[in-house]
């Protein structure tokens, strides 16, 4: 993914600068919107080698018991 793109890969609409044909661009938007409803995160970042990583985490409640 290139630099510039980065910061607007989870805004809705937005196509990097090479992106091919067919996408829209809202395939990351609404897997954050889903990730985030169920409390969760999403980033993405660059890998050295080449390559894109995504990490999702999902988190939960502890139940307290007085």
């Amino acid at each position: 993914m290139k630099k510039e793109d980065m910061p607007h890969l989870f805004e809705r609409f937005y196509r990097g600068k090479n992106a091919g044909e067919g996408g829209i661009g809202i395939g990351l938007v609404l897997s954050k919107e889903i990730i985030e409803r169920k409390n969760g995160t999403i980033r993405a970042k660059n890998i050295p080698d080449g390559g894109a990583f995504f990490e999702i985490r999902f988190y939960t409640m502890k139940k307290m018991v007085n």
